[in-house]
């Protein structure tokens, strides 16, 4: 078997399709078979067991700007995770929390201000200053994801079989 048929054939037998990988170089330059995960069509005839793992649509996952996160179907780490299904969108959220103010002083202020801490002191509420970006985010390091779409067709047609090899049968 050529040595390009041989590492088509071991790619395909070991990366299943619908794999999702990061990639770090040019999406110009991605081996046959990946994909882009930027919520464009795809050609289902020349991809047709991705095609079928998509629900039978050809529009690949858009996953530009996403963190990717483990399915949790027991709902321990996720706690909405039981009612999720793979490529499903969680929305943006911040938990339930507030925030103390210690004892207030208003040594030197203005009359304004000595209203805020009186109020605050007795059980008011006070507004801090905003703080911050325009997102929530952790740290991060920018990469594009690929998906395993299978070997194109015509590539998968070509690859050699056992009667090519000229064996006896």
């Amino acid at each position: 078997m050529p040595k390009s048929a041989s590492v088509t054939a071991t790619i395909v037998q070991t990366v299943p399709v619908g794999t999702v990988v990061s990639n770090i170089f040019s999406l110009g330059d991605l081996p046959p078979g990946w994909l882009a995960c930027d919520g464009s069509t795809f050609n289902a005839a020349q991809y047709p067991l991705l095609y079928q793992k998509l629900g039978n649509k050809n529009v690949l996952p858009d996953l530009r700007g996403y963190f990717l996160r483990g399915l949790d179907p027991t709902g321990k780490v996720d706690p909405e995770g039981a009612g999720r299904a793979p490529l499903s969108v969680q929305q943006d959220q911040f938990a339930s929390h507030t925030h103390s103010l210690g004892p207030m002083s208003n040594a030197g202020a203005s009359l304004a201000a000595s209203y805020k801490y009186y109020w605050a002191d007795r059980g008011g509420s006070l507004t801090t200053g905003a703080a911050g970006g325009n997102e929530t985010r952790p740290k991060n390091v920018a990469v594009h994801y690929i998906i395993f779409a299978g070997m194109p067709s015509q590539i998968v047609s070509e690859a050699p079989n056992d009667s090519d090899r000229g064996e006896a049968r």
